[in-house]
């Protein structure tokens, strides 16, 4: 992610978030919006949905306007969050030729909620570009299932720096509050088609990491996601003088074979291990409590409480992924995917409660 280094701006070196990323919202998820994707032939990406089913224009509008509201942000300020991030497909920013993301009102309707989040509650805003043009990752939070032609493209990398540009514009003159604002540039990218790497550092091949790091140099006055390699992998590549916050994800559902008994250390040795240089300050950007097996309902407020206070402790703050999840997909053990994602489903069960500084 990045600020833009100005005094008046955010100082990631002392400032903490207690976040929640408001997913889906303008980058949509199959798995987070069952129903939008039902209604359009099931669809397997929004990619799809917008470009053989009619899904751009009345349809993401009215989600658009429906998904996050006001009240929401209401029940969020009650239990102390202080920070959204808000991922967005880059055609909100941009027109894209040839792509059928649609460019909508998404940065006018964003700007309502925000500015109501800054200036009653002086909440903190992250506008995440979660899809770059030609795709990031191969997933449809990249662009669309498939996709990674972002990778080693001067023309995507350009197309890049314009919604940068655009993201920057509407900061800088058009917010009406620049210094609530960071910008994260790029989410989660990787080269590797193997989903058994994703979210491990093998991921990202040094040389996808060469045009990555060429990308992050191009908005250096403002932050970047780590891509899973991690900072102590970043900071050796970055001048010590950039205005840079590193935004590490964590997750349990994949890879990790932990349950509810033993993965307590484990969000403990995370916490401690995601700055291990202490060049640049950490924030876990997207977190969720999804174990890999044997989840269990009555055990979510103690894992959530271990993750919030953990990532609270030793690095600046946390974002939990996501506000909404609408799914009730079975998952390993009690309960369905909105159970463990949505955090106004845990707020509702007494999962979530307020944040004590």
């Amino acid at each position: 992610m990045t600020t833009a280094a100005a005094p008046k701006y955010t100082d990631w070196r002392t400032y903490k978030a207690n976040g929640v990323n408001l997913g889906s919202w303008f980058c949509l998820e199959t798995f987070m919006v069952p129903k939008f994707f039902e209604q359009h032939s099931n669809s397997h990406d929004e990619w799809t949905a917008c470009e053989k089913f009619n899904a751009a224009g009345a349809p993401l509008d009215e989600h658009y306007k429906t998904w996050f509201t006001k009240a929401d942000v209401d029940t969020f300020a009650a239990q102390g969050i202080n920070t959204l991030r808000i991922p967005f497909v880059y055609a909100a920013w941009i027109n894209v030729p040839g792509s059928p993301h649609y460019h909508g009102p998404q940065v006018e309707i964003m700007k309502e909620l925000a500015t109501y989040a800054i200036e009653k509650y002086g909440m903190h805003i992250v506008l995440d570009l979660h899809a770059l043009p030609g795709g990031v990752n191969w997933l449809e939070i990249g662009e669309a299932h498939g996709h990674g032609d972002w990778f080693y493209s001067e023309k995507n990398l350009n197309l890049s720096y314009q919604a940068v540009d655009a993201v920057l514009d509407f900061i800088q003159n058009r917010s009406g509050h620049p210094d609530a604002y960071t910008l994260a540039p790029v989410n989660e990218a990787v080269d590797s088609k193997d989903i058994r790497t994703f979210g491990t550092p093998f991921a990202l091949s040094d040389k996808a990491a060469d045009w990555l790091l060429k990308y992050i140099l191009g908005v250096i006055e403002r932050t970047e996601a780590d891509s899973f390699k991690g900072e102590e992998f970043w900071s050796s590549r970055i001048p010590h003088s950039a205005n840079v916050v590193f935004d590490v994800h964590i997750y349990y559902f994949a890879g990790r074979q932990c349950d509810p008994d033993t993965v307590l250390p484990l969000i403990e040795q995370d916490g401690k291990t995601a700055n291990k240089t202490n060049k640049f300050p950490v924030v876990v950007g997207e977190w969720s409590i999804e174990m890999e097996v044997n989840n269990q309902l009555s055990k979510r407020k103690e894992l959530f409480d271990a993750g919030r206070a953990a990532f609270n402790k030793y690095t600046q703050g946390n974002i939990y992924w996501s506000g909404r999840v609408e799914s009730d997909a079975k998952i390993a053990g009690e309960g369905g995917k909105c159970d463990y994602w949505s955090y106004l489903h845990m707020i509702r069960d007494g999962v979530v409660t307020p944040w004590q500084q």
